[in-house]
């Protein structure tokens, strides 16, 4: 284990209930201190790294974030109290590979890489999470300092709802019925090789065989993320490291702002239909690794708005600044393939655009596809759905805009001494409740959407092969 954050982490282990108990549980790292922990072939278990640790007056040993609730240094076979970044390990498992993945399904508390170093397989690579999701939190989930000044860790939706949609229970308890949230998709979008909610893709679980050795990284910096087969940093690697230290500083805050900003455009673009995420996608980076700030949010608002002048036209300014001469163009077996691809993603999320905003000329354009067979019940049901789940989301924040003035109304009119108290508490209670009702209804809208998406998509599809 390696911390190469700015700050002392306490790493905290827990053994799986058939896997032998290791040397240690529990231990502290300060900043740029490394330490090996020597594991039997078939362990299995998670490690963690425990965050604003100290220590009262009694000698009780307690952290703000992932705390194993033992009182002490070592954590003695308990687990850690969520939120906590996860790494997850079985050893030995199924054909002798060794299985491993980072976890945020129980929230993010600190950035953590896991590396193996000399294992075999084409699975047997970095995973991780490398984004501060901190300051970009949203406040539903945030968990602040003691002193209330900054974001120490992001809760789960289902940390923070205790929600069966959110925790894939009760009825959600099958990988058919919990589908991932906003929230989810959102550490997802920041972090896609981790764990993001119970039934994340499990393409994500990484195995290698060969018994590799593991380097966990709290807080790694870029150069740490590589591939198993790539050597670990040299000394003189870690002197360029100490060399460049003032231009670290220098660009911390940057970084820091762009997460931030990453994180936020997740949160919005998780809101959106599939072709709309990769229409904003193409037009912002086009396999570029470079975005421009300003036409992200510019295209991220006039999609939410519907503003297909304004994304018509930055897609004609793109394409004329790019000009015939500067476009390399390279001939592949699939290049047709890919503009047919192009062009009913293209029709779908047109199509979508219209239906979700009443458009009749385009509304009647769907219906009147003839070239294929296709439900039209079906599809008036799926724009209904979406409708209906709008309006309800209208009414919701009607409402919840309502009472909250209520109470603002009372609380400002120097009245609050004489409130009675369960009248307050009663009104509180509502206010929730409406904001609850809320969010549920969000997450319909996004269901409802997707549905209807994916039915386009394919009824796109289909129109373009059959006419080509």
């Amino acid at each position: 284990m390696l911390n190469k954050c700015d700050y002392t982490v306490w790493p905290g282990i827990l053994s799986n209930a058939d896997a032998p108990p290791l040397s240690t549980t529990g231990f502290a790292l300060q900043k740029g201190e490394s330490r090996t922990i020597s594991v039997p072939t078939y362990w299995g278990g998670r490690m963690w790294g425990r965050t604003h640790c100290s220590q009262d007056s009694t000698g009780k040993f307690s952290c703000l974030t992932a705390d194993c609730g033992s009182g002490k240094l070592e954590c003695s076979g308990s687990g850690a109290a969520p939120p906590a970044t996860l790494a997850e390990f079985k050893l030995d498992g199924y054909g002798g590979q060794d299985f491993y993945d980072v976890s945020l399904v129980d929230g993010y508390n600190l950035q953590m890489l896991v590396v193996p170093q000399g294992g075999d397989g084409p699975n047997c690579t970095t995973t991780g999470c490398l984004v501060d999701l901190n300051g970009a939190c949203p406040s539903e989930l945030k968990v602040m300092s003691v002193d209330g000044k900054d974001g120490v860790a992001c809760k789960s939706a289902c940390e923070a709802f205790r929600e069966p949609q959110h925790c894939c229970n009760g009825e959600y308890s099958t990988p058919d019925t919990c589908k991932p949230s906003s929230y989810s998709q959102a550490f997802k979008s920041a972090c896609p090789h981790a764990y993001s909610y119970a039934y994340d893709d499990k393409t994500i679980t990484f195995a290698c065989s060969s018994s590799p050795d593991y380097t966990i990284t709290f807080c790694p910096s870029p150069k740490y993320t590589r591939h198993s087969n790539a050597p670990p940093p040299s000394d003189s690697d870690e002197e360029d490291a100490s060399g460049s230290d003032s231009d670290s500083k220098k660009n911390r805050n940057q970084r820091k702002r762009e997460a931030r900003l990453a994180v936020r455009w997740g949160m919005q673009l998780a809101a959106f239909s599939t072709p709309q995420i990769k229409r904003i996608l193409y037009e912002t980076a086009a396999g570029s690794q470079e975005v421009e700030p300003e036409l992200m949010e510019t295209l991220i608002q006039a999609t939410k708005v519907s503003d297909h002048s304004t994304l018509q036209a930055l897609a004609a300014s793109k394409m004329q600044i790019a000009g015939d001469d500067d476009i390399e163009t390279e001939e592949t077996e699939n290049g047709e393939e890919e503009e047919v691809s192009h062009e009913y993603i293209n029709i779908a999320t047109r199509w979508f655009d219209g239906l979700i905003n009443k458009d009749v000329k385009i509304t009647k354009e769907v219906y009147s596809v003839h070239s294929v067979d296709f439900d039209r019940q079906e599809l008036r049901n799926l724009v209904k759905r979406v409708h209906a789940s709008q309006e309800s989301r209208t009414i919701a924040e009607v409402n919840e805009g309502e009472i909250a003035e209520v109470n603002v109304g009372e609380i400002t009119e120097g009245n609050e001494g004489e409130l009675d108290a369960a009248i307050v508490s009663a009104k509180k209670r509502e206010l929730d409740a409406a904001i609850a009702k809320k969010r549920k209804l969000d997450a319909a809208i996004v269901a409802a959407k997707k549905s209807l998406n994916h039915f386009l998509l394919t009824l796109a599809k289909r129109m373009v092969v059959n006419d080509a």
